[in-house]
């Protein structure tokens, strides 16, 4: 319960209820909020990449010749 409280807390910036409140802010980067959202995010987001969570078979690849059609045969021909 502890980190749900942690993170109750931190979701209720002020500075976000005031920058959302200014219209002015929107053009505004403000680095430190940027900082204080990343953090908070990253108690509640996990990133992992395909390599760290599924072991996958290498890939096979097979050349499949088809023959052409009449249509692809006469605008080949065109072509050259």
């Amino acid at each position: 319960a502890k980190e749900s409280e942690m993170f109750e807390n931190a979701i209720q910036l002020p500075e976000l209820q005031d920058k959302a409140m200014d219209e002015t802010a929107k053009a505004k980067v403000d680095h430190i909020l940027v900082q204080k959202i990343r953090h908070i995010l990253g108690m509640v987001m996990l990133r992992r990449r395909k390599e760290e969570v599924i072991r996958l078979p290498r890939k096979i690849f097979h050349d499949v010749w088809l023959p052409s059609t009449p249509l692809q045969v006469s605008w080949y021909k065109r072509i050259l």
